[in-house]
């Protein structure tokens, strides 16, 4: 766990300790004194001033942890798989009530509120090591059959009805721009290919659009496949309470066509939106700040 974390939740348990002790001091003196107006009268200014102060700081812990660990939370993008919707040096803001109260310390769900749909983009705990976060957008909710063309980079997607899976949707892509225009078209350059240009497309889920990128020609071959015991390769079942994801990056994008699913307990909460973009290279101070980005809404 985040050592910050376990740092501000000793911190509240003490100054909790320090505002009930001050509460029931203060009742115990005014009921049970007799000479209640000389004891205040001699009180100590110093010792009252103190106290004051502690309530005071305890009442901003309380507010802080509660917005930082049931409300908002923000968080820092360090990678280009959410390319073009979500930029290095993003700070965004993660909804996590928008899917139920989680224990702060224990990943235990306390509260529940709505379902994570297909089309969300969240933040959730990397099922290999849960002190890293990744986010991704959900392209499969339990129940759901998945499969992937590696060639097409089209996704089918089957639902159960009646025992038996039928096909419910293709989610395809359209281009932005048409053929000729293609010299306009936008490019963006990774760490694993460095000279090819990635192309805009859209995407509709749920009735919502959104634009990932693709390299039409390539077969990313580089990583492992997830297989599922009993499926063909890049055919998935969801199960209860687990999700497919995908970054939008799709062809740089390690997600859940390679590690495998993740668990409805593991995510975080919903990604709202931009904050502001910060211009940082590796090693190096922020060198400005993409006004273009502040307060962006994330679909």
């Amino acid at each position: 766990m985040n050592i910050f974390i376990k740092i501000l939740t000793y911190s509240l348990y003490i100054m909790g300790i320090i505002w009930i002790y001050n509460i029931i001091s203060t009742l115990y003196n005014f009921f049970f004194k007799k000479n209640t107006s000389s004891y205040y009268y001699h009180l100590n200014h110093k010792n009252n001033f103190w106290k004051k102060e502690a309530n005071l700081f305890f009442i901003i812990v309380i507010l802080f942890f509660s917005v930082r660990f049931f409300i908002y939370e923000p968080c820092y993008i360090m990678s280009n798989s959410m390319l073009p919707n979500l930029l290095i040096g993003d700070t965004i803001l993660v909804n996590k009530f928008i899917y139920g109260i989680h224990h702060p310390l224990k990943n235990k769900l306390l509260i529940q509120n709505k379902i994570p749909q297909r089309g969300d983009i969240i933040v959730f705990q990397y099922p290999k090591n849960k002190k890293i976060h990744f986010i991704k957008r959900i392209i499969g909710i339990p129940g759901d059959k998945i499969i992937y063309n590696e060639y097409s980079k089209q996704i089918m997607l089957y639902t159960m009805k009646k025992g038996q899976y039928h096909l419910t949707s293709i989610i395809k892509y359209n281009f932005l721009l048409s053929p000729k225009n293609m010299l306009k078209q936008k490019t963006f350059f990774t760490n694993v290919f460095k000279t090819l240009k990635f192309l805009e497309y859209t995407e509709i889920i749920n009735k919502r659009a959104h634009t990932i990128l693709l390299l039409p020609e390539i077969i990313n071959d580089h990583l492992k496949t997830y297989y599922q015991p009993n499926h063909t390769y890049y055919s998935w079942i969801i199960p209860p309470e687990n999700y497919f994801v995908m970054g939008d990056n799709r062809d740089d994008s390690y997600d859940s066509r390679y590690w495998g699913l993740i668990n409805k307990k593991n995510i975080l909460g919903k990604a709202q939106y931009v904050l502001f973009n910060i211009h940082k290279e590796h090693n190096k101070w922020p060198i400005g700040i993409s006004l273009n980005r502040i307060f962006q809404i994330i679909n």
